[in-house]
């Protein structure tokens, strides 16, 4: 499996490479903010893809390989963390405050949000 920048995912075949089928996440993935993709694996019996993107979220993607296919459920996002399309800053988070009582952490970036995480 190899992603890139283009947002597109190529499944090739383990002993020659050849290529099998192709996901477009940015068709694919419901919500993405920047669809171009950072990590790619599979689970242990190859049935579920877990797909990080450019824009610092992480897709759940049911695959079933021997078909050539996505699903049957939707990709579902696990989290959306903080991005900012800018070139020239590094999208670096500023702050951070924890909350034990309530099992949350806020952050803020420089994407100009604060966000609250469930950390259960």
């Amino acid at each position: 499996m190899t992603g890139g920048r283009d947002s597109k995912i190529a499944i090739m075949a383990k002993n020659n490479y050849a290529l099998q089928f192709v996901i477009d996440a940015a068709a694919t993935f419901p919500g993405t903010i920047s669809a171009g993709i950072r990590a790619i694996t599979l689970n242990s019996a190859s049935t579920m893809m877990y797909v990080g993107t450019f824009g610092h979220e992480i897709y759940e993607v049911p695959i079933k390989l021997a078909q050539k296919t996505v699903g049957p459920n939707q990709p579902k996002n696990l989290i959306y963390g903080h991005y900012a399309p800018l070139y020239k800053d590094n999208n670096e988070a500023w702050g951070m405050s924890i909350f034990p009582s309530k099992d949350w952490v806020a952050t803020v970036s420089d994407d100009s949000t604060l966000r609250i995480w469930d950390v259960t």
